[in-house]
């Protein structure tokens, strides 16, 4: 059976379950061909050889800038990338941010939003009240506060996206009345923000993993703190949109016997008066706790389905964490030596398989890639940047394989079939994963791949709008042949190259793409020149060129001491699904 059901003799009977089967919340409905054609996108077809066949006809959807997308933990940020002294961020940041226009940038974060406290982070930095946003370090003010944050998303061109604090602090969960006032008081702070000349808050997002350890909340009591605090907030501004969570596996299975498609009809069908749009949290490729991306996939459709069931039409969903977990142990699901490979070329290979995956997807608007901060590798798991000995910012392997993505973006993705053998050993079934873009006018087209392997492959393209012509096309790939190579301690052991390359397409639309090992790759093709007799299929040799590196203008400032934080900043985002 494609999804579980909710009846289950060793489940034991609780009063949310109740409520759930009162609905008559049947799963019938998430076994449609919607769920089935989401499913087919998890992985590859499985073959001997590696293909990529496109239909140029066909758009699955349109891309927005918002699909690029950061989780702003503001504690690892305030700590790595804000320069207190001088109230403004680490030198560079900015410039290299601005490669990523229309991105959305999600403050305070996931966990620390739980427990922020909005009224201590706003008015002079010098007044501010302390707050204890974590147990694993003392009490301390929010420097990088709204309005800094605000002003941060303004300086990069970017969207500003805020969680609401639906549970309390440090000390205890609060009334949910209360918590609705606060959010409703939030928003209406950004409302004036906004007539001042700030960013306006694209979405309100209704709190953080609420569903899972530590929290455990049945879906009947989030659903009714996330529609007064919805309620509160658009008494406050009348155009502020709302995002709820969805839950991304069985976290109350065992405590409720309600399943991670039951909890998601729920929530759909209560609260669509509210909004129709909804986030989920992808954490995978960190074995043997986090599960492969092509698993990750599957539970993002089941969610779908879920939520269609519920609201009666599909949600608009938000990947508001999105990142690969570190490899784990049988004893220990987050071992502090193997947080690098969360940002690693295999974590850049792996964000970007995801990212290829999910702009498949027709209900995925954006995507948030956990986090943006620059903590040593024994400080914090993912790091998007990192910092050299004189503090200046550098970017991360992840950083580059996402920028080699979004500079060859494109508006409409095309229906894209791909067949994939795996030489790699991939859990998920396949070393290639690609897909086609193009403009309105077929003019202009791109191919995001992946290659897992530790060999190149060479992948038949099939694109037949471009049948008979000879492109001249760009290619920016980020590869090595040690998957395990990053930037840590600030130093640029990896960057994209760009190249040129000649790709003949004979009269059915068909060339050859050399991917290299290791390797996330884009190729940008302009079609402008037409052949009269059918080429041959083998391309031309590439020429390399010089990638440019953005320089920053603003001179370095030293680095604050961070101090290290335990693992246990990083329980539940290795989750067992």
């Amino acid at each position: 059976m494609l999804f579980p059901t909710l009846m289950g003799a060793s489940r034991p009977a609780n009063r949310p379950r109740q409520i759930l089967l009162a609905l008559g919340l049947s799963l019938a409905a998430a076994q449609s061909a919607d769920a089935a054609d989401c499913l087919s996108i998890a992985a590859p077809s499985a073959g001997s050889t590696y293909e990529i066949a496109v239909d140029t006809s066909t758009t699955v959807r349109t891309l927005q800038p918002e699909f690029f997308g950061f989780n702003v933990e503001w504690l690892e940020f305030q700590w790595s990338l804000w320069d207190s002294a001088n109230q403004r961020v680490k030198p560079g940041l900015v410039d290299w941010l601005k490669a990523f226009p229309g991105a959305v940038y999600r403050y305070p974060g996931g966990t620390e939003a739980n427990y922020f406290e909005w009224r201590k982070a706003i008015g002079d930095v010098a007044t501010r009240q302390t707050q204890s946003p974590v147990t694993w370090t003392a009490p301390l003010v929010a420097k990088f506060g709204l309005v800094e944050y605000l002003d941060f998303v303004k300086s990069v061109g970017g969207k500003a996206w805020y969680v609401l604090n639906l549970y309390g602090t440090q000390a205890g969960e609060l009334p949910s009345a209360t918590t609705a006032a606060e959010a409703g008081a939030v928003a209406a702070y950004f409302r004036q923000q906004t007539f001042a000349g700030k960013p306006a808050i694209l979405r309100y997002e209704l709190g953080n993993e609420l569903d899972r350890n530590p929290y455990l909340w049945a879906p009947t009591k989030y659903g009714a703190v996330a529609t007064a605090a919805a309620s509160a907030v658009a008494n406050s501004d009348l155009s502020a949109r709302m995002a709820a969570i969805s839950q991304d596996y069985d976290a109350v299975l065992q405590k409720y016997g309600i399943t991670q498609t039951a909890y998601n009809t729920y929530l759909g069908q209560t609260l669509k008066g509210q909004t129709t749009e909804f986030t989920s949290h992808r954490y995978y490729d960190g074995s043997p706790w986090a599960l492969p991306v092509s698993h990750e996939v599957r539970q993002e459709c089941y969610s779908i389905a879920g939520l269609t069931q519920g609201l009666g039409s599909a949600p608009v969903m938000w990947i508001t964490e999105n990142a690969r977990s570190p490899e784990g142990t049988a004893t220990d699901p987050f071992p502090q030596a193997n947080w690098p490979q969360t940002e690693n070329l295999s974590a850049a290979i792996s964000i970007s398989d995801m990212l290829i995956a999910l702009s498949q997807i027709p209900a995925v608007q954006g995507t948030m890639t956990h986090a943006l901060h620059a903590l040593g590798a024994l400080n914090a798991p993912w790091p998007l940047f990192h910092l050299d000995s004189a503090g200046n910012v550098v970017p991360s392997a992840v950083y580059w394989g996402m920028r080699t993505l979004r500079e060859s973006m494109l508006g409409e993705v095309l229906a894209t079939r791909v067949v994939s053998a795996n030489q790699s050993g991939n859990p998920g079934g396949y070393d290639l994963r690609a897909v086609a873009l193009a403009d309105a006018q077929r003019t202009q087209f791109s191919v995001w791949l992946i290659n897992r392997a530790n060999a190149s492959v060479r992948a038949r393209l099939t694109l037949p709008a471009l049948a008979g012509n000879t492109i001249f096309s760009g290619v920016t790939t980020l590869a090595n042949s040690d998957p395990t190579i990053n930037n840590y301690g600030g130093v640029t052991r990896i960057s994209p190259s760009k190249t040129s390359l000649t790709l003949v397409f004979d009269a059915n639309g068909q060339t050859y793409l050399n991917v290299p090992a290791n390797a996330v790759m884009a190729v940008s093709m302009v079609k402008t020149i037409a052949s009269t007799t059918p080429p041959p299929t083998t391309p031309t040799t590439p020429t390399t060129t010089t990638e440019p590196t953005p320089t920053p203008t603003e001179p370095a400032t030293t680095t604050p001491t961070t101090p290290t934080s335990p693992k246990v900043r990083g329980q539940g985002k290795t989750k067992s699904r």
